[in-house]
């Protein structure tokens, strides 16, 4: 018999690849892996779902549904590839509405940049997928989160009957269940969320940073939203005793809803035109909601805003020109200081305006809520294609400029600052309720300011340098002649 010579590394390494099952099929491996990890009490990286990486305390943080990615549209993996199992299924959590899956996060830094009402998300802009994206290993291409770079988040566990492994696994008590009265058949973690699969129905089980009091707030302003008619959002479930939550060892856990679908492809004008309408009917039917037990802090102080952002701008800008040894990042930023500064302090005389400063003190008189974290993650787009809202943590009474401003900055960058986006974004949402003059305003000096430099920079200089904000400053500044053509035009409509 002749003997068979062996294969060069090469030849094994690609028949490795080959026969690695397709993106549809992982959640198969998946369950075996888990399985056996369970069996063998074997937890280590040999037992993550493929393309899975470990978390690292100062890995680069990445998202499925929000990075601060490329500005040209190419996109990562969401949109309308649905998942073809459980395990790639994209869904959310909300505090109220929902459980967020944003991504794959490698970590996000302790040092977070404070949220603020326009910006509540997790990175500093929106990359979407083309139809041509492809998923990766059964995940979605994924982006560095430059400005959240650092936490450790949880690695994923893959779905498993043995639920209290699970919990145990993730940190979460096991007699939570029992809080909701559930009986668990099947339960997966990824990124910090519990997905649970019972004899009542699939949720979402979230370790909360709110409190009582708010999660009491969200309840009831989804119940008055409800009673307006906006249903587009996955409801708080309701504990065993009545209340929006658990408590458990004096930590909060809240459960939503599962929804089913994908993060919304804000590269894609069907998609974006259905984030308005939903933006526009959480808006237009949580004006008058009042509840007497708690009320967040209201954020319309737009104009204390974008002068501490221009300020704050001015600052890095001075730093990055009198650096004595300036490297990259430093002369990029120099070099277009001047545009960078001017757009900053233009945001700011709009916004100062007597037109806008009158619109905003009305608009406190009878405010209504504002969802202030648009990112695709966390509008889901579904199979039925609806989008449902979820992730109200950031919810709170605020000008309804907050949201569009953020929805459109995400859309265009992905969209090459096309007029076509906001004109698409408007309409929509006018279906629900005219915006108005000021309105146009508020979003314009909002999207005026240089928001994306801005965060980079801010991380760079006051948290700390990481690999890939230099390609990201260089990619802000690749789209400013597009997004000052847009904006120019923009200005002069406005004024017309």
């Amino acid at each position: 018999m002749r003997r068979r010579r062996p294969m060069p590394d090469w030849a094994n390494e690609l028949m490795e690849e080959l026969m690695r099952p397709p993106y549809f099929l992982q959640h198969l491996y998946s369950e075996a892996s888990s399985a056996h990890a369970a069996k063998t009490g074997n937890t280590n990286d040999e037992n993550r779902e493929p393309g899975d990486k470990k978390a690292s305390s100062h890995g680069n943080s990445t998202s499925r549904s929000a990075s601060n990615g490329n500005s040209n549209g190419s996109g990562s993996g969401n949109g309308k590839h649905y998942g073809h199992s459980p395990s790639y299924t994209k869904t959310s959590m909300t505090s109220g509405s929902g459980h967020n899956q944003k991504g794959s996060q490698g970590g996000k830094s302790s040092q977070k940049v404070k949220p603020d009402p326009e910006d509540f998300a997790r990175s500093s802009s929106v990359h979407g997928p083309t139809l041509q994206s492809v998923p990766r290993n059964g995940e979605w291409a994924d982006n560095k989160d430059i400005v959240n770079a650092g936490t450790t988040v949880p690695a994923p566990i893959a779905p498993t009957t043995d639920w209290q492994f699970v919990f145990k696994r993730s940190g979460f008590p096991v007699s939570i269940p029992k809080g909701y009265g559930w009986t668990v058949k099947r339960a997966e973690q990824k990124h910090g969320i519990i997905r649970l699969q019972t004899t009542k129905g699939t949720y979402a089980l979230k370790r909360g940073h709110l409190s009582p009091e708010r999660l009491n707030f969200l309840r009831k302003a989804f119940q008055y939203v409800e009673q307006q008619g906006f249903t587009l959002f996955a409801p708080l479930q309701t504990s065993a005793s009545g209340k929006p939550y658990v408590v458990r060892k004096n930590e909060t856990y809240y459960a939503t809803d599962w929804i089913a679908g994908q993060p919304a492809n804000f590269a894609s004008l069907g998609q974006v035109r259905e984030v308005a309408h939903v933006l526009a009917q959480f808006h237009h039917t949580s004006r008058g909601f009042e509840y007497d037990g708690y009320s967040p802090p209201m954020e319309f102080k737009l104009d204390d805003l974008l002068r501490d952002r221009t300020e704050d701008l001015k600052a890095l800008l001075a730093r990055a020109q009198t650096r004595n040894d300036p490297d990259a990042f430093d002369r990029l930023l120099a070099n277009h200081a001047s545009a960078l500064r001017n757009d900053a302090e233009e945001s700011v005389r709009v916004v100062e305006s007597t037109e806008c400063l009158s619109f905003l003190r009305d608009d406190e008189d009878t405010p209504g809520l504002c969802h202030l974290d648009v990112i695709p993650g966390n509008f889901i787009y579904t199979p039925e294609q609806k989008v449902i809202a979820i992730d109200f943590d950031m919810c709170t009474y605020a000008p309804r400029a907050l949201d569009l401003s953020h929805l459109l900055r995400r859309a265009l960058q992905q969209q090459r600052w096309l007029s076509d986006v906001a004109y698409t974004c408007f309409v929509e949402y006018n279906h629900a309720e005219v915006i108005s003059g000021p309105e146009y305003r508020l979003i314009y000096a909002l999207l005026r300011f240089p928001y994306r430099v801005w965060r980079v920079a801010h991380s760079h200089y006051r948290i700390g340098k990481q690999d890939g904000q230099t390609e990201e400053l260089e990619l802000s500044v690749r789209e400013m002649p597009r997004r000052h053509t847009f904006l120019d035009s923009f200005s002069r409509q406005i004024q017309s």
